[in-house]
């Protein structure tokens, strides 16, 4: 049988291996209280997932140097999913064959609706950072650290329609649960403002050359285009678009700022629009966040740093008011109001969907700044 790694944080700057005792943890018993993590820390999807174990890093090492939780330490193990759901699916139930953690931190929605089953079915709670809007839905369990697919969206269209005046748009998507999430999402908010699709085409997220889906879309003359995606995909996709020579607006999501979209795209993804999370970075306790993430990291945290970090500082006080088990940390999540978090003042909401304050950015000097003149963005 392949042996099983794990790995955990134990203090600041230090990682061990951990063997589990093959029972399930009892919350008074525990020495420290252990938090698994599912996250893509290789593939595609390792430009999320390598950002959410940092951001879990400075959370652990916050949380256990002002006493921990309740006078206990608290260790995450970390296991990658390697972008692929079937592996996050495999290290679950190698979890269920020794002490469970109560609650696990995962990233992406084809992962996510993987476990979700397993998640329910075993009354683990799973806090996530992922858009697919099924996610939530018929269960109890599941938490999202992501604004939907379907509010991302909704943003866009209004955007496109009341904002923008165009009339239609075509979409290119990564063919992922992810990418098939928002293109649905687009579809339903752009015609129910009375817009069209021209044309829509799919995208692989191992792919290098996509310009016979470009052709088609092109082909179609539209006003805009819709990018959804992530990754060296995503910046690949933006970087062809614009060579092939369309002049038209491109749309996107909170995916596009990310270095290895931006380091890819270069210039092509400049005067993109995107959908984002509001982070005041004039905030003090944000201001100290990113010296901290720079310091530590030699480089500018992104937004799956941010929610990361305040996805297990909302787990912790979680176990605090109402302890150390899955029904605990679950009831404590549904109280959440008003935490006052990196990205803002969040609320759980009663589905375990955290309400965000999303706003419109744009693609300049290769940075992601707020949009001020709408008006000037039509091409």
């Amino acid at each position: 049988m392949r042996h099983y790694k794990r790995f955990l944080i134990l203090f600041p700057g230090i990682i061990f291996g951990l063997s589990f005792n093959a029972t399930i943890l009892n919350a008074e018993e525990v020495e420290v209280y252990k938090i698994g993590a599912i996250l893509p820390l290789t593939g595609p999807g390792a430009v999320f997932g390598e950002e959410d174990k940092r951001g879990i890093i400075l959370a652990v090492e916050d949380i256990n140097s002002k006493g921990g939780i309740n006078g206990k330490k608290i260790e995450v193990i970390f296991e990658d999913s390697k972008t692929d759901p079937k592996e996050a699916v495999t290290i679950f139930n190698k979890f269920l064959a020794f002490s469970i953690p109560p609650v696990i931190l995962s990233e992406l929605s084809s992962v996510g609706m993987a476990l979700k089953p397993l998640i329910e079915e075993n009354k683990i709670v799973m806090f996530i950072i992922a858009a697919h809007p099924d996610l939530t839905k018929e269960g109890g369990y599941v938490f999202r650290m992501l604004p939907t697919a379907s509010n991302q969206t909704e943003r866009l269209a209004r955007l496109a329609s009341e904002e923008l005046k165009l009339k239609n748009i075509a979409i290119l998507y990564i063919n992922d649960d992810l990418g098939d999430a928002l293109r649905k999402s687009f579809i339903n908010s752009f015609k129910n403002l009375k817009g069209r699709i021209r044309a829509v085409e799919a995208f692989d997220k191992e792919g290098v050359d996509f310009r016979p889906q470009i052709t088609k879309i092109i082909a179609k003359k539209p006003q805009a285009i819709f990018v959804a995606g992530y990754g060296k995909a995503l910046g690949i996709v933006i970087k062809q678009i614009r060579e092939m020579g369309y002049e038209g607006l491109l749309l996107g999501t909170p995916e596009i700022p990310f270095p290895e979209v931006l380091s890819i795209a270069g210039k092509s993804a400049e005067e993109t629009i995107i959908v984002d999370v509001l982070i005041d970075e004039n905030n003090p306790k944000v201001k100290k966040f990113i010296e901290k993430f720079k310091r530590r990291f030699k480089k500018e945290p992104t937004l799956a740093a941010y929610l990361a970090y305040d996805m297990l500082q909302m787990v912790a006080v979680a176990i605090k008011k109402k302890g150390y088990t899955s029904e605990g940390i679950r009831e404590g999540l549904l109280m959440t109001r008003r935490f006052p978090g990196l990205t803002g003042r969040l609320d759980v909401l009663s589905n375990g969907d955290v309400n965000f304050r999303l706003g419109l950015k744009v693609i300049k000097g290769g940075k992601a700044v707020p949009l001020v003149d709408v008006k000037k963005r039509v091409r």
